[in-house]
């Protein structure tokens, strides 16, 4: 699983569940991933994931047994909803996705975020359950011509394949950088109540993280030792708002047997090779399936 889909997968959990506990939204709206995001002056609550390296293990027996497809299908989430025109002239939009294709699913929520009368970005508040096409999103305002399009998480039924087809593990180690600070409301202008607690707004984010992990399933996931960069001798309660810590992050995904892209839901996708013929042509696509 590429770097950027895992990390969008796992922010766009933890960025529901953070509204879900009433707590401050991440300033940028989601995780972000590199090393350019760590000096960036902004705010707090903040994580940066910074990949730090991979290696490759034969893929376990007992891993490979994967998630058990359900009786009942829950198609996928709304992973993000990315911006394909800001529009002009707007003070306040609001974001509709529509309803989600199965029945029993759960609708996917969205805030617009407007800076400078354009629709600038798009935050997920819930990822909903029982989507197997792409939503219709509708961005509505003051202004006008802004449109956005809905990217979907692999499905439960996509992963379980994932899992019983893979041979190999990777094990991808990011260090994660949190930001935490305590705030007294869930609403702007989220104004801080009291430093000393900010160590275990700090602390939340990290937890979060875990319980993301452990209920979308990637693997195993191995924590390391989290460092208090607020505590390092340079650090005082003058410099930043809110409190800083870094920790080691380790999660094994699975290497499937063939490329396996994520399909629609009920397929399954076929590798194919083509042969290159003496005449400098290539012959017909060759099912490999």
């Amino acid at each position: 699983m590429q770097w950027q889909y895992l990390v969008q997968t796992i922010s766009a959990d933890v960025v529901t569940r953070l509204a879900d506990a009433g707590i401050a939204p991440l300033v940028d709206g989601a995780i972000l991933l590199g090393p350019e995001h760590i000096a960036e002056n902004a705010s707090p609550n903040r994580i940066v994931f910074v990949p730090k390296g991979s290696k490759y293990t034969p893929r376990d027996a007992s891993m490979r047994q994967g998630r058990q497809a359900r009786e009942v299908p829950q198609g996928s989430g709304v992973l993000s909803v990315f911006v394909t025109c800001g529009g002009v002239g707007y003070t306040g939009a609001t974001v509709a996705i529509s309803a989600p294709d199965l029945t029993g699913g759960v609708q996917a929520t969205a805030n617009a975020v407007v800076t400078e009368d354009v629709v600038h970005r798009v935050q997920m508040t819930a990822m909903g359950t029982g989507y197997t096409e792409e939503p219709t999103v509708t961005i509505t305002g003051n202004g006008s011509s802004a449109t956005a399009r809905a990217v979907l998480t692999p499905s439960f039924e996509q992963l379980a394949a994932m899992q019983q087809r893979a041979l190999w593990t990777e094990w991808q180690l990011y260090e994660v950088h949190l930001w935490g600070c305590t705030y007294d409301t869930d609403s702007p202008p989220f104004q801080q109540t009291h430093p000393d607690t900010d160590w275990d707004a700090t602390a939340l984010l990290g937890l979060v993280i875990l319980q993301s992990l452990s209920d979308l399933a990637h693997g195993v996931h191995v924590p390391g030792a989290m460092r208090w960069v607020s505590s390092d001798p340079t650090s005082t309660k003058l410099q930043i708002l809110g409190r800083y810590a870094v920790w080691n992050l380790e999660i094994a995904v699975p290497v499937p047997d063939v490329l396996y892209s994520l399909a629609p839901i009920g397929t399954r996708p076929v590798p194919t090779v083509a042969l290159l013929l003496p005449d400098g042509t290539t012959s017909d696509p060759i099912d490999l399936g």
